[in-house]
């Protein structure tokens, strides 16, 4: 077995996995769809894994450190990333619809091309994040920080607004 795929309790190394081929330390047959599933990966410390182009619909991720994690064109969509650390990830093009994104750090994060279409951003904090060409439409950024945030292009029909700074 490949030492680099093996998902370790403690700081965890992935690449370019599927879910079905992701592995734990001491099970084989721990994948990490079945580590989502066992909730181990709330408040874990991903932190740099590439999880690129992965299937994580519905996952519950909420306070995970994903800082700088490669997740480029992965499905997170209905995912709980509420209060996760996701800053500096490459999220280019993965789709985040229904997500909910409260209170996350995604500042400086690479989000071009994401569809975020109908995602709770809730007092996200998004300072200096790349959405170039993003879907928001029907997002909720009520009380998000977009200081220094790139929009262009972005989708924002019927997007909240409201309080955003």
């Amino acid at each position: 077995m490949n030492s680099q795929n093996v998902l370790k309790p403690v700081k965890p190394v992935i690449k370019h996995c599927a879910t079905d081929k992701v592995l734990y330390e001491g099970d084989p047959g721990m994948t990490l769809r079945r580590l989502l599933e066992k909730e181990i990966a709330v408040s874990a410390n991903l932190s740099g894994v590439d999880l690129r182009g992965v299937d994580l619909r519905g996952a519950d991720l909420g306070g995970a450190n994903l800082y700088g994690a490669g997740l480029g064109g992965a499905n997170l969509s209905d995912a709980d990333l509420g209060g996760a650390g996701l800053g500096g990830a490459d999220l280019r093009g993965a789709d985040l619809s229904g997500a909910n994104l409260v209170g996350a750090y995604l500042g400086g994060a690479n989000l071009c091309c994401v569809n975020l279409y109908g995602a709770n951003l809730r007092g996200a904090n998004l300072v200096g994040a790349n959405l170039v060409n993003a879907n928001l439409q029907n997002a909720n950024l009520r009380n998000a920080i977009l200081r220094g945030a790139n929009l262009d292009g972005a989708n924002l029909d019927s997007a909240n607004l409201a309080a955003t700074r």
